[in-house]
């Protein structure tokens, strides 16, 4: 599972605003997982993956039908995931404070999403990503801290760096 979770990174960090679908899917992806194992407890891994899977499917099929719509929608699932990752994964222990902050984070995230689509979609995936890996690494919160910032760094500048080579395409209206 750590080589998903570093492999899921990588792609997040390098290509999340390039391959919008991508992104959604693998959102998607990671809210099925989670999800899953929160309303089946006990099940073995295949639910899990099996669950993640369709979600991320689903995801990648809405996200080039519905492109508006998914927009919004992945910017709150994104950015929810992203603070209550962050702050479960830096030791905040009040499940009020973690899921209050998910909402209100999810849903600036939206918002952003819908109006400054490029810089958030690399913003979220480079955090998203660099999320990841660094969870993957069993080490000291100072070394987990600051593989989480170098990679955030390296995925937003590697993104601006092929957005800047390719311009950007607006969401079709």
């Amino acid at each position: 599972m750590i080589f998903a979770h570093i492999a899921v990174g990588i792609c997040m960090l390098l290509f999340g605003r390039k391959l919008f679908w991508l992104f959604v899917g693998l959102v998607g992806f990671i809210f099925g997982f989670n999800i899953s194992m929160l309303m089946l407890p006990g099940q073995p891994v295949w639910v899990f993956a099996a669950a993640a899977i369709c979600t991320g499917i689903l995801g990648t099929l809405l996200a080039i039908f519905l492109q508006h719509v998914i927009i919004v929608v992945t910017g709150f699932l994104a950015g929810g995931y992203l603070i209550y990752s962050l702050l479960s994964t830096f030791g905040v222990e009040s499940d009020q404070i973690i899921w209050i902050s998910s909402i209100v984070c999810g849903l600036v995230c939206a918002a952003l999403f819908l109006k400054l689509f490029d810089w958030s979609l690399i913003l979220v995936s480079s955090l998203i990503g660099a999320l990841l890996i660094a969870r993957s690494i069993d080490a000291d919160f100072q070394v987990v801290a600051s593989i989480f910032g170098a990679c955030a760094i390296a995925g937003i500048a590697a993104q601006a760096g092929i957005m800047k080579k390719n311009p950007p395409a607006q969401p079709e209206q």
